[in-house]
């Protein structure tokens, strides 16, 4: 994983607050704003387990420009019944600036940000990180392969199952990932995970499901417990990826991640996809056509928890 792991999505949602060409609308023309954009989990690498925060300038949604980095901006983040908080540092790593936290979230606990800068409205948000589901009784069956299109690659299938223990107390919100890799072949070698890709018929089976294949950034499974809120809930996906026909499946293994999400998490995946297939139509590109829970401004500040379980495959 890298800093730059989600820099395409906060592109996306960028490019939602200013139109790519001048239009002529009777509408009210919005005051520039702040761009808040943080995804932050008690559970990734080290790296990341930070609370790592992107404040941007966005311009009017009339304006051709394109938002620019804030780097003079005050930013807090602090427990809701916390009043003092904490400053975030200015931080530059892997040619990524962003303000890092040198605290790290918590699971069940909720997060407040504060985002400053002089000449601008102050933006406020919350969230939370919630508590994490465990993958219960995972099985990996049924692979299958056959030629891929793609000359000197096998495209391989097969089923994944798996229950989990829904939360009642509140809704709940989950993303799916599945990735393959080689096994390390020692202590130094570098891990290099490859998404695994879901059959898009699932959701037609089941209404609580979004299954989102078109970019990496989006990619997987998006899950509500609409309709098993409070259930234990199982759950059966078939799934396939592309490997080099000399490569074994023995060579392999899998990952599978599943994160509790928050809901602004789970709309904002959702929506930054929808906008990506909008193209330049101005109707659907302003900053009312994707989630924003930031008062005062624009963007993302949602936590979430993950689970993982990595197995190797046995034919």
């Amino acid at each position: 994983m890298t800093l730059g792991r989600y820099s395409f999505i906060f592109l996306i949602l960028l490019t939602s607050f200013s139109c790519q060409e001048p239009v002529d609308l009777d509408i009210e023309v919005s005051d520039d704003s702040l761009v808040i954009y943080s995804l932050f989990s008690s559970d990734e690498p080290n790296i990341l387990s930070h609370f790592d925060v992107e404040v941007y300038e966005s311009k009017g949604i009339l304006e051709d420009e394109t938002p620019t980095f804030v780097e003079d901006a005050e930013v807090k983040i602090r427990l809701s019944e916390d009043q003092e908080g904490e400053t975030l540092a200015l931080t530059s790593l892997f040619n990524h600036t962003f303000y890092r936290s040198e605290g790290k979230p918590e699971e069940g606990k909720y997060y407040e940000i504060e985002a400053a800068k002089v000449g601008y409205p102050t933006v406020f948000a919350k969230s939370f990180v919630p508590l994490g589901v465990n993958i219960l009784n995972p099985e990996i069956s049924n692979f299958t392969n056959k030629q891929s299109i793609y000359l000197g690659n096998l495209e391989h299938r097969f089923n994944l199952t798996f229950e989990i223990q829904d939360y009642e107390e509140f809704n709940n919100y989950y993303h799916l990932l599945v990735y393959y890799r080689r096994k390390a072949l020692g202590p130094d070698t570098p891990i290099l995970n490859h998404t695994v890709g879901f059959d898009s018929s699932q959701q037609l089976k089941d209404p609580d499901i979004m299954i989102i294949n078109e970019a990496n950034e989006f990619f997987g499974a998006h899950i509500k417990d609409d309709h098993f809120n409070g259930e234990r809930k199982t759950f059966d996906f078939d799934l396939r990826f592309l490997l080099d026909e000399n490569l074994r499946l023995q060579d392999l293994e899998l990952e599978i991640e599943l994160r509790s999400v928050s809901e602004d998490y789970y709309r904002f995946y959702q929506e930054a996809n929808r906008l990506i297939h909008t193209g330049d139509n101005p109707f659907f590109s302003d900053a009312g056509t994707i989630s924003n829970n930031i008062e005062n401004g624009y963007g993302i500040f949602a936590g979430y928890s993950v689970r993982r379980h990595v197995t190797t495959i046995e034919e």
